[in-house]
């Protein structure tokens, strides 16, 4: 009779974060904790970086991915007028309001998932994310001359954007999913990742996975099965950055053998002052997406040619 192994005794790494993330009673923020574990022992700089910003909060120059992006939110406010008057809870219409207050009207998520598991977790229906003091005097200020009404004769005594704590459960959820879907696709490729003194096989393959799941980051596409991104960049006339590049996307040693000397052809034959790709380049990139259509899964997609392509063009100084 087959026994499973009790959960944290003698599972490997990635076993117990597919385990703990396939229910609801381990936090996100514990299970991020695993993750970061295996994130150091596979070596992978950027899943390391997105577990870190999820631990501690996204900086202001770092990109949010989608789950986290800014979006539409609903704005709503307390007036008072002559007289005592008094409106609670009145809508704050954006479109009313000059070009540039368009931040005050959406709602982003850079805090850590510690913060937005507790506020999933608040049992208030309404959470409100209230306009600082300074830009409600600006708003008043901006009544008073006239260049902005919102409701006539009365003054904006507080407000701020409302959602419910729905919109906190569908980023846990996200990340708790994709921490799942990561270590389901980690382990089928490298099923002893994370485990300690573990030699990883192939570490393009496992950077080409965590790509496909982090989605959108930087501003060239790597190779993985579906279009991905990864900053690479390649100085003019740095060989060993470009074979280095060009290994990360996938490219495999027989095919940067023949870029290396297909690119000292072209430049025997070319004069020292002209730029340009060389015919023999030109033919060697034909070879790679030609290779690509007939080795799905194991070297390059048709959209990570192109991306090759333009790594080249970076080693040979082309806009």
């Amino acid at each position: 009779m087959l026994v499973r192994p009790v959960y944290g005794e003698s599972m490997s790494p990635l076993e117990e974060l597919v385990q703990a993330a396939s229910g609801d009673t381990v936090s996100v923020s514990t299970l991020l904790r695993k993750l970061k574990v295996v994130a150091a022992r596979l070596g992978s700089v950027q899943l390391a970086e997105w577990v870190d910003h999820e631990l501690k909060g996204y900086p202001g120059d770092a990109e949010l991915p989608d789950y986290r992006a800014a979006r539409p939110a609903e704005v709503k406010g307390t007036f008072t007028g002559y007289g005592g008057s008094r409106m609670t809870n009145a809508l704050i219409p954006g479109s009313l309001f000059p070009t540039g207050w368009e931040k005050l009207f959406e709602v982003s998520f850079a805090q850590s998932i510690a913060e937005i598991e507790t506020l999933a977790a608040t049992t208030s229906s309404v959470l409100t994310l209230t306009w600082p003091a300074d830009v409600i005097a600006v708003v008043n200020g901006l009544i008073k001359r006239s260049e902005l009404t919102l409701y006539e004769h009365m003054y904006v005594q507080e407000a701020g954007r409302v959602m419910t704590p729905s919109v906190f459960i569908a980023i846990v959820d996200t990340v708790r999913t994709r921490i799942l879907d990561l270590a389901l696709s980690i382990q089928e490729v490298e099923p002893l990742a994370g485990e300690p003194d573990h030699a990883v096989g192939d570490p393009a393959r496992i950077e080409r996975t965590v790509m496909n799941f982090l989605g959108p980051i930087g501003n060239v596409a790597v190779a993985s099965s579906d279009f991905q991104q990864q900053s690479i960049v390649v100085d003019p006339g740095d060989r060993p950055a470009l074979l280095e590049s060009l290994a990360k996307l996938g490219v495999d040693g027989d095919l940067l053998s023949q870029l290396g000397a297909a690119l000292d052809e072209d430049e025997r034959a070319s004069p020292p002052h002209e730029k340009g790709m060389g015919p023999r380049v030109k033919a060697w990139i034909g070879d790679v997406a030609a290779k690509s259509l007939g080795a799905a899964g194991k070297g390059l997609t048709n959209v990570a040619t192109d991306v090759v392509a333009k790594v080249v063009g970076q080693y040979l100084g082309l806009p």
